[in-house]
C-alpha cells in the first residue's frame, strides 16, 4: 500500500513524503516499535515539509523584499513624476495666467479696435453722404454748365453781331467824321473869309466863339501874332483873352483885332 501526505499544494513532489507498507509488515501485527517508526517517519516527513515551507517562506521574503524595493522605486518614481507634474502644472498655470492677461489685453485692444472701427464706419457714412451731396451738386453744376454753354453760344452770337454792328458803326463814324471835318473846314474857311472882308463881324464872331477854340494866328492892329487857343471875351470891356504860342495869356481889344485864323481839324 502506498500513501502520500500533502501539507501544501504549492510544495514540489520531491518535497512530499511517501511510504510503502511491505508484506512483512502486513503479516505482523503492529507493535510499539512499528508505531514508533511510523511516528518517526511521519515526524521526518513533517520536518521535511517544514523545511520546504521555511525555504518557500525565505524565497517569498526575498520576493517580498524585491517587491518592496520595486514598490519603493515605483513610489519614488511616482513622487518624481508628481513633482515634475506639479512643476509642469505650475508652469502651465503660470502660462495660462499669462495668456489670460494677454487675452484680457487683447480683449481690451479688440474693444478699442471695434470702437475705432465704428467711428471709422460713422465717418465713412458721413463721407458717403457728403459724396452723394457733392455728386448731386456736380450734377446740378453740370446742368448749369450745359445751360451756361448754351448761353455762351448765344452770347458769342450776340457778341459777333455787336462786333459787326461796331464795325459798321466805326465805318459810318469814320465817314461822318470825314464829313464833319470837311464841313468844319469849309465853315472855318468861310468864316475866315468873312472876317477878312468884314471888320464889324469880328466882334460878333469873337462873341460867338467857345472858350478853348483852337486858333493859329490873330492880327492886332496889322501885326500877326501866333496863338493857340481862344479863352474868353468880356462883353462889357470888349477885351479878348488868348493863349499864345508860348502858353502865355495874350489880351487885346476886340476893336483892335483885324482878323483871327481858326485852326483846321486834322
Amino acid at each position: 500500500m502506498v500513501a502520500k501526505l500533502y501539507l501544501n499544494q504549492n510544495f514540489k513532489p520531491s518535497q512530499q513524503n511517501s511510504f510503502v507498507e511491505t508484506q512483512s509488515q502486513k503479516e505482523h501485527k503492529p507493535t510499539n516499535q512499528l508505531k514508533i517508526n511510523r511516528l518517526l517517519l511521519l515526524m521526518q516527513s513533517v520536518f521535511q515539509q517544514l523545511f520546504a515551507l521555511n525555504e518557500h517562506a525565505i524565497q517569498s521574503d526575498v520576493k517580498q523584499d524585491q517587491l518592496q524595493q520595486y514598490m519603493m522605486q515605483l513610489i519614488n518614481t511616482t513622487k518624481h513624476i508628481d513633482l515634475k507634474s506639479n512643476n509642469y502644472f505650475n508652469r502651465l498655470t503660470h502660462q495660462i495666467m499669462h495668456h489670460d492677461d494677454k487675452l484680457d489685453d487683447l480683449s481690451s485692444l479688440t474693444k478699442q479696435i471695434i470702437k475705432e472701427e465704428n467711428q471709422i464706419n460713422n465717418q465713412l457714412e458721413t463721407l458717403m453722404a457728403m459724396q452723394n451731396e457733392a455728386i448731386n451738386k456736380i450734377n446740378g453744376v453740370d446742368l448749369q454748365l450745359n445751360k451756361s454753354s448754351q448761353l455762351q453760344i448765344e452770347m458769342d452770337e450776340h457778341i459777333k453781331e455787336i462786333e459787326d454792328l461796331q464795325r459798321i458803326f466805326l465805318d459810318e463814324q469814320e465817314q461822318v467824321n470825314d464829313t464833319i471835318k470837311t464841313y468844319y473846314n469849309q465853315v472855318i474857311e468861310h468864316m475866315n473869309k468873312m472876317i477878312e472882308s468884314n471888320q464889324t463881324s469880328q466882334i460878333y464872331l469873337l462873341q460867338k466863339l467857345n472858350p478853348g477854340t483852337p486858333l493859329t494866328t490873330v492880327t492886332v492892329n496889322g501885326d500877326s501874332i501866333s496863338v493857340r487857343l481862344f479863352v474868353h471875351m468880356n462883353h462889357d470891356t470888349n477885351l479878348v483873352t488868348f493863349v499864345d504860342a508860348e502858353r502865355q495869356l495874350l489880351i487885346a481889344d476886340a476893336r483892335d483885332i483885324n482878323a483871327i485864323q481858326l485852326k483846321a481839324v486834322s
